[in-house]
């Protein structure tokens, strides 16, 4: 099968191993970004400075608990949409959550994109390690390869400490610029879902 310029064998498995190792930052930026703001007066203040010891928290993990739902999802309609559309939905979805968690002034719109993200994580972590088991070409691959998936996930968190680190620098300049970092998942799933629309879904579905 030729796609993208007539990628095929070890080129292609790059490319798709490209893809999917975005998606896999991005769940590792996601579970970090909030960590960096969620204590900052600016965030507090466009939220609505909320009360109570739990609130923060559960904006704060309410992503996991809707990332853990929709992997059990995906169990029923996964191998209907197959492992590309599957991804390509996750893609969708976090494009979502980022503008309604950018975009937040309230506790009930910031935990709205909270879980959209969530159902993406859902998506994309219960399908991106399948998907490259079954787009090796040597068994021998698969276990490396899914060992450097979750290392994009962790470096995904640590990255997004850094960004927060840096936009939390000028906030009280600016008090808008923790909108930013929150935004800034979209450019991991644009850039997953740009080049896996051009690859092939795996040769098992």
């Amino acid at each position: 099968m030729l796609v993208l310029g007539g990628l095929q064998g070890k080129s292609l498995y790059r490319a798709m191993s490209a893809c999917c190792g975005a998606a896999f930052m991005l769940y590792g930026w996601d579970a970090g970004v909030l960590g960096g703001i969620q204590e900052t007066p600016q965030f507090r203040e466009a939220i609505g400075n909320p009360e109570g010891a739990f609130v923060i928290p559960i904006i704060a993990s309410v992503y996991n608990l809707a990332a853990g739902v929709m992997s059990l999802c995906v169990t029923f309609f996964g191998m209907q949409l197959g492992r590309k559309r599957t991804i390509l939905l996750g893609d969708l979805l976090i494009c979502i959550g980022a503008v309604l968690q950018a975009a937040s002034y309230s506790v009930g719109q910031i935990i709205a994109g909270r879980i959209i993200c969530g159902f993406c994580f859902g998506c994309i972590a219960s399908t991106v390690p399948t998907d490259m088991a079954e787009m090796s070409l040597e068994a021998s691959e698969r276990g490396p390869e899914v060992s450097y998936q979750l290392a994009l996930l962790i470096t995904g968190v640590a990255l997004a400490y850094w960004v927060d680190l840096g936009f939390i620098q000028g906030l009280d300049s600016h008090p808008w610029l923790w909108r930013i970092p929150l935004a800034m998942q979209s450019c991991f799933a644009i850039f997953s879902a740009g080049l896996l629309a051009f690859l092939p879904d795996t040769p098992r579905w």
